[in-house]
């Protein structure tokens, strides 16, 4: 009794000395990338939640509100990197409902690649206008929010996104410009190009669980390849033969292709705006 008592005690003193008042800490960080050598930025989270959005002064600035100075922002910053790391010395995942981790920041104008480690944090981008070559996502369980409101002035390379149990939602993505679209998660996936692309896209989905939407514009041709469990596809206005589901007719060289995978949730496809 007493012995548990005293292990209880000193479990929670551990997991609570580490909790203080809610500051804001700044971060900013400068790289020097252009059209062909973009810089690399990476942010890297353990918990709390992530706002990126663009209209920065710096490759990557802002600020993040912390109650946990081990967790506060790390910054490493050269000419061809900005690198932001929550610290280690605790685990945000274990502190709770508690921890206040609430990062904002803002990217620059600078040509980037953008490499996001979100751990279970929640994590809302809006990446619109900025000139970005690739993103790439991994998250434990945190959802996944990207948008892009604006297109992107780099001829971009992909987007790869990869989260645990947490949902996916991408929004405007045929305004990024990526040659490959790649999202794999434990939970429901929706990719929403938007109303217009602007060149040839590979969409490639694979849901663990969970529904599986991908919407195109109505004036595009796409081809869909669907593979589901218990066969549930929905897709209106396009033309089904086989597994294979083709919209603005048949063409050899299709604008918007698709392979979508779900093991357990309904497979939908929407043409239009």
């Amino acid at each position: 009794g007493l012995m548990k008592r005293l292990w209880l005690a000193l479990a929670l003193l551990v997991c609570c000395k580490k909790i203080g008042d809610v500051r804001t800490v700044d971060v900013s960080g400068d790289a020097q990338g252009t059209p062909s050598a973009p810089a690399s930025v990476q942010l890297t989270l353990s918990a709390g939640e992530l706002h990126l959005t663009p209209g920065g002064a710096h490759t990557i600035g802002g600020s993040v509100r912390s109650n946990v100075k081990d967790l506060d922002p790390k910054v490493d910053a050269a000419s061809d990197h900005v690198r932001v790391n929550q610290g280690t010395g605790a685990d945000g995942a274990k502190i709770g409902s508690e921890l206040v981790a609430d990062w904002r920041l803002t990217m620059g104008p600078s040509p980037v690649s953008l490499s996001v480690d979100a751990g279970a944090a929640k994590t809302q981008l809006e990446l619109g206008g900025l000139a970005i070559k690739s993103v790439k996502l991994t998250s434990t369980s945190g959802s996944v929010d990207m948008s892009f409101g604006q297109s992107n002035p780099l001829a971009a390379d992909e987007i790869d996104i990869d989260s645990g149990s947490g949902a996916i939602t991408l929004t405007g993505a045929g305004a990024f410009g990526a040659s490959k679209i790649h999202a794999h998660a434990g939970v429901g996936i929706t990719i929403d190009l938007g109303n217009k692309v602007d060149r040839e896209v590979m969409v490639d989905i694979e849901a663990t669980q969970g529904a599986v939407t991908v919407k195109v514009p109505s004036n595009v041709t796409a081809r869909a390849l669907v593979t589901q469990a218990s066969n549930q596809v929905t897709a209106v206005g396009w033309i089904k033969e086989g597994d294979t589901l083709t919209l603005g007719g048949p063409t050899p060289n299709p604008q918007v292709t698709i392979k979508a995978k779900s093991g357990g949730g309904m497979i939908t496809l929407v043409a239009g705006n």
